[in-house]
């Protein structure tokens, strides 16, 4: 199994952790740490999840245009089945289109059908819990940007409070095919053994997750 991991040099909201995590999650995998200056892994080679977590917005528009000639193989990846874990703000780099309110105009790659609106006079920060297969799970809604269009691709129900893509809907999160894109942060997969349950055993077969007793709740 190979991981790679984006941009760790520039991962906030406490979503660092999580990578520290994924490596004690799966002790098995090899990891591939690329950076702002490197040429991702996944453009000749095949990992099987790549993660992007929260970032500062100045970081993301500087990203999106390195990513940009890599376009059309993020979305053969995704077709293809790669796993995609993408957290919170770092959605805006991979809807169809990003609408800055009160800033510069800016681009998003297109691999997605979802909308970004940023706003940076509206910044959200809200502790949710949300219906997922039945599972509470909890996260944190943080920073400028709202999202319209999961109708049909959701990942779950907020319950409390019932903000999801935006403030209109419940409905949050999105899913197309193995990529899963989550408008929350917050050490998501530590805070939330359901969810990385459901991980290890998609690769690995079983439930065996590190700290599942302190981590159960």
């Amino acid at each position: 199994m190979i991981v790679e991991i984006m941009y760790r040099e520039f991962i906030s909201y406490g979503e660092k952790e999580t990578t520290v995590y994924l490596e004690k999650l799966f002790p098995e995998a090899e990891f591939v740490y690329t950076g702002y200056k490197d040429t991702p892994y996944f453009v000749d080679r095949k990992p099987d999840l790549i993660f992007f977590g929260p970032m500062p917005e100045s970081v993301m528009d500087k990203i999106v245009v390195k990513l940009e000639p890599y376009r059309d193989r993020i979305k053969e990846l995704v077709e293809d089945d790669v796993m995609f874990i993408i957290l919170n703000n770092a959605m805006d780099m991979f809807g169809a289109s990003i609408e800055v309110k009160n800033g510069p105009d800016t681009k998003s790659l297109g691999v997605f059908d979802y909308k970004t609106v940023r706003d940076y006079d509206k910044r959200h920060s809200e502790i949710m819990v949300a219906d997922f297969e039945g599972h509470p799970i909890v996260g944190n809604v943080l920073g400028f940007s709202s999202y319209y269009g999961n109708e049909n691709a959701y990942l779950y129900e907020a319950t409390h409070p019932k903000i999801g893509f935006n403030l209109e809907t419940p409905y949050g999160g999105y899913r197309y095919r193995n990529a899963f894109l989550s408008e929350l942060a917050g050490c998501i997969l530590l805070i939330n053994p359901y969810l990385t349950k459901k991980l290890r055993k998609h690769f690995m077969g079983d439930e065996v997750i590190p700290f599942e007793e302190q981590v159960q709740y």
